[in-house]
């Protein structure tokens, strides 16, 4: 289930004003974990944003969201726009976990390419796939779901379809768990000799801490 949240960031030189689609922060959920999360929705105004979390059951972000006020001040680190200028030309790959949902969805709104992507989505919930119903999708776009059962399997599902098509694919951006990064980031560096200049592929959580 995807759940949508306004906060409120405390800033001492206040919101970029340079803030591009996909733009990410990492948000303190606690002392010692950050995770990194797109600004959907930005009020210079008020100097709020909105934040698309996924909720699947009890992890540090939920029970995080729990003790959420109006009005509380939530600490961010590492404010940057996400690097996505490599996807304006090319044939491209869109490929993520949910955690990569709201990126992709800005990533789309704000399609700059001729060519329209194709897109790759893992879930466990196959419902979350409305969370792209409000976006426009440029024309051509296709999209293909790949329902998993455990953490393990983020990154494995989409391999096993390339690996089974015939693809052109000259250009990547994803977003997955640590593992599926490392199993995704070295697949596309053999079978299709992308490098960092056309590739990025994020590690969104880690599902390998100790």
């Amino acid at each position: 289930m995807c759940i949508r949240d306004s906060i409120k960031l405390q800033s001492l030189d206040g919101l970029h004003f340079n803030i591009q689609p996909a733009f990410f922060a990492a948000i303190s959920i606690n002392d010692n974990i950050f995770r990194a999360y797109t600004y959907r929705q930005i009020n210079y105004f008020n100097q709020s944003i909105s934040i698309d979390f996924f909720n699947h059951g009890v992890t540090p972000t939920s029970e995080w969201l729990k003790h959420q006020e109006k009005g509380s001040i939530i600490t961010t680190i590492r404010e940057k726009n996400e690097s996505i200028t490599h996807l304006d030309t090319g044939i491209v790959l869109l490929c993520g976990d949910e955690t990569a949902f709201p990126a992709i969805a800005e990533i789309l709104n704000n399609w700059m390419n001729i060519r329209p992507p194709l897109v790759l989505l893992e879930m466990r919930n196959e419902a979350d796939l409305n969370y792209f119903n409000d976006c426009e999708t440029p024309p051509g776009t296709k999209i293909h779901t790949f329902t998993i059962t455990n953490e393990e399997e983020y990154g494995t599902q989409i391999k096993h379809f390339l690996e089974r098509k015939p693809l052109i694919i000259e250009k990547v951006w994803g977003a997955f768990n640590r593992s599926g990064m490392k199993l995704l980031r070295q697949f596309f560096e053999q079978k299709y000799h992308l490098t960092s200049s056309n590739m990025i592929i994020r590690a969104y959580w880690n599902n390998q801490r100790k």
